[in-house]
C-alpha cells in the first residue's frame, strides 16, 4: 500500500464559535441598577491559550506533514477524510486529489521541530491566528484534529486546554492544545512488534481567516 492510495471519502465539517450575550461589564452594570448580586464569569483557559481567542470564527484548514516538516499534497490515510463540501476545509497544499481546493501554501503551513524538553517528540506550531478547535463530541472519519501515521497504523491524539510541552519523563502518544496553536506527537510507537517510525502527521485546525 502506498500513500498515493489514501482514501478520499468526503465528509462535512464546519466549526464556529458563537458569540453574543452580555459582557461581564454589562452584567455588573445591570446588577448595580437592579440591586442584584453581580455574577463573575469564570476564566476559561481556552480563551487564554487561543491566539485568536474564544469567539473567533473557525475557518477549517487541513495539512499533511512529513517528518522533515514538508507539506504533502494528498488526503490522509487511516480511514480519515477531509471535509470538501461547502463550507470547504481548505487544503494548506494544493493536491491532485482535490484540484479545485483552495490551497493557501505556505501562509498556513504549520512548523515542525523536535520538542525542546523531550527529543522523542515532534512539536507542531500553527501559524499566528490559527488554533486547534475544541474536542469533538463524537470522533469520526471527518471529525479529528491531530493524527500520527506510523506506516499506515494510526494514532489520533487527544487535546487539553493549557497543555504544555512534554517533559523528559513523558512517554504517551502526544497531545495538542485545545484553543492553542501547539501539539506534540511521538516520533516512534511500539504496536507490540517493535517500534515503528512516524511517517506523516495529519492536522485539521482553525484560523480566523
Amino acid at each position: 500500500m502506498t500513500d498515493m492510495q489514501d482514501g478520499q471519502d468526503e465528509g462535512r465539517e464546519s466549526a464556529r464559535f458563537g458569540k453574543g450575550g452580555l459582557s461581564r461589564r454589562q452584567m455588573i452594570r445591570a446588577a448595580a441598577v437592579t440591586g442584584a448580586a453581580a455574577w463573575t464569569a469564570p476564566v476559561i483557559i481556552d480563551s487564554l491559550t487561543s491566539p485568536a481567542a474564544a469567539g473567533s470564527v473557525c475557518v477549517k484548514y487541513y495539512a499533511k506533514l512529513d517528518t522533515s516538516g514538508g507539506c504533502v499534497a494528498h488526503d490522509p490515510a487511516c480511514g480519515l477524510s477531509v471535509a470538501t463540501t461547502t463550507p470547504k476545509t481548505k487544503y494548506v497544499c494544493c493536491s491532485t486529489d482535490s484540484p479545485t481546493a483552495d490551497c493557501p501554501y505556505p501562509t498556513k503551513l504549520p512548523g515542525l521541530a523536535t520538542a525542546a524538553n523531550n527529543s522523542n517528540y515532534f512539536e507542531v506550531t500553527l501559524q499566528a491566528g490559527c488554533f486547534f478547535g475544541p474536542l469533538p463530541a463524537t470522533n469520526n472519519s471527518s471529525n479529528w484534529q491531530m493524527v500520527g501515521n506510523y506506516n499506515f497504523t494510526c494514532n489520533r491524539l487527544t487535546g487539553s486546554a493549557g497543555a504544555t510541552a512534554p517533559n523528559s519523563s513523558y512517554t504517551g502518544d502526544g497531545y495538542f492544545q485545545v484553543g492553542g496553536n501547539k501539539g506534540w506527537i511521538k516520533k516512534t510507537h511500539d504496536f507490540g512488534s517493535g517500534n515503528v517510525d512516524i511517517t506523516y502527521i495529519y492536522l485539521q485546525f482553525c484560523c480566523g481567516t
